[in-house]
């Protein structure tokens, strides 16, 4: 049987890159970035909020 924490990082990460999406979507609201630019900056969060949850590990 596996056990739980095995998938925990991988429920983290998805949890954090779902959070950065939604702070991006809110921005985007305030401030009608261009959706090219707002992708962009989602892509460029999601990679560092992954690097930095791969260090932690």
């Amino acid at each position: 049987m596996l056990r739980s924490e095995e998938f925990r990082p991988i429920f983290s990460k998805i949890k954090y890159s779902f959070y950065a999406a939604i702070f991006m979507l809110q921005i985007l609201n305030k401030h009608k970035i261009y959706p090219a630019i707002f992708m962009q900056a989602i892509r460029y969060t999601i990679i560092i909020i992954m690097t930095r949850i791969d260090n932690k590990i």
